[in-house]
């Protein structure tokens, strides 16, 4: 019986600590993640505080924001591909 809960607990709780993180970096204010002044700049301008505000929007719409860079785009994809996320970006259009 205490190998199944083993197996099981070396299983879960590596995949637990996994999605933790990814939660975390997605809802930690910005001003708090390695990015671009420029890009934090920008950010603030549209009352983006998290990742998770950013990533609401297609990468199309985000273009439109006044401010948004391609250059803006690139490191927001690096920093999820980084991370694991990058399938948390929008590309196709609205």
């Amino acid at each position: 019986m205490r190998s199944k809960k083993a197996a099981i607990l070396k299983i879960f709780v590596p995949l637990y600590i996994f999605i933790s993180m990814q939660e975390n970096i997605l809802q930690k204010p910005l001003h708090q993640i390695e990015l671009s002044d420029s890009f934090k700049e920008m950010a603030s301008n549209h009352n983006f505080r998290t990742l998770e505000d950013v990533l609401n929007w297609p990468v199309n719409v985000l273009l439109q924001h006044d401010g948004f860079t391609c250059h803006h785009y690139q490191e927001l994809r690096n920093l999820l591909k980084q991370n694991n996320n990058l399938h948390l970006l929008k590309t196709k259009a609205l």
